[in-house]
């Protein structure tokens, strides 16, 4: 179709991002969202964080990983992060918490 963008530097303005809300107030709402669940940032003591650890060690030393580190690669949703980041985020209507 040849369509070009319409944006300034192909990015959307603030203008442009309020007028988009205003005419689909009815279908998106903007809520505010955090990285980590309030339960999972409550459970995340220095206890539980030392028990993970001590079983990763456990688990590197069975494994004879130590000297191997190229065979360790991948990671799960445990989200290691040192702190609770709080974005504004864009959602449909129905949503109520961010994280669906």
């Amino acid at each position: 179709m040849n369509l070009k963008s319409r944006f300034i530097n192909d990015s959307p303005t603030k203008d442009w991002y309020y007028s988009f809300l205003n005419r689909w107030s009815n279908d998106f709402k903007v809520i505010r969202s955090d990285s980590l669940e309030n339960a999972r940032a409550k459970g995340a003591t220095s206890d539980v964080i030392d028990g993970w650890f001590d079983i990763l060690h456990s688990v590197l030393t069975k494994l004879n990983l130590f000297d191997n580190p190229k065979q360790i690669f991948n990671m799960d949703e445990s989200d290691l992060c040192g702190e609770v980041v709080r974005r504004i985020v864009v959602v449909k209507r129905s949503t109520k918490y961010a994280s669906q």
